[in-house]
């Protein structure tokens, strides 16, 4: 279902609700259009860019901790992070003062892997918006610009009331 503004009418949690829906649109869109020009990523890939992007952002990690913000158990990620040891895509190392602990982290053959699943994503885009008239692009631009303003503003008042 494509969303137009005047179905945002009142401010409320069916709002947000709405806006979220739209961003999923907006995915599938994506997604969509990937498939359409052969450059999508099969379930699988997609599991294996979440982890490895998670381990890049996190350096070394838990695997309890990498299961918790994945939203997995950790049983199915220590499937999937053997999977991975065993392409050198991630290494893992025992904590010393804490044997219990297992500790994760993306490999240089991950980085590489991984750089080569973002080139893929960006191609994707730059192919559907190199088919878009300037106006558009202007359109989509500024429209971008201002979500990410808003959300970067509320993220960061959110963070402080937290702290």
């Amino acid at each position: 279902m494509i969303f137009q503004i005047n179905d945002l009418e009142a401010k409320n949690v069916s709002d947000a609700k709405k806006l979220t829906e739209m961003f999923q649109q907006n995915h599938t869109i994506m997604h969509e259009f990937a498939e359409s020009i052969g450059l999508s990523f099969d379930r699988q890939e997609h599991g294996l860019f979440a982890i490895l992007e998670l381990l890049e952002k996190s350096g070394k990690i838990r695997l309890k901790d990498l299961a918790q913000r994945l939203g997995m158990t950790s049983s199915s990620l220590c499937v999937a992070l053997g999977k991975m040891g065993k392409e050198k895509l991630v290494e893992r190392e025992i904590d010393a003062k804490d044997r219990r602990n297992t500790y994760y982290f993306i490999s240089p053959p991950g980085q590489i892997r991984l750089a080569d699943m973002e080139n893929r994503v960006t191609e994707c885009i730059i192919r559907l918006f190199e088919s878009l008239s300037k106006k558009e692009l202007k359109a989509l631009y500024e429209a971008t610009r201002l979500i990410n303003e808003i959300l970067m503003k509320r993220a960061e008042q959110m963070k402080r009331a937290i702290r």
